[in-house]
């Protein structure tokens, strides 16, 4: 595992927005976008299952299943 499993609610909050910014953006700015999310600690890849997409209601799902723990 590269990234966090705990996060802040306002970093939460702002992996939110950056995840629901990539779903709609151009190929380029997603790797940006991407980029902002790894800087705040958190790895999609830590997470995502091949084939599926990752966005808010995915990262919502993990903090309510307990992977994922606010602080």
């Amino acid at each position: 595992m590269k990234g966090n499993r705990r996060f802040t609610r306002a970093t939460a909050d702002q992996i939110r927005v950056l995840l629901s910014r990539t779903r709609n953006a151009p190929r380029a700015q997603q790797k940006a976008l991407r980029q902002q999310i790894r800087d705040l600690g958190f790895y999609i890849s830590d997470f995502d299952r091949p084939a599926a997409g990752f966005g808010p209601n995915e990262f919502n799902e993990l903090i309510r299943s307990g992977v994922i723990e606010l602080v």
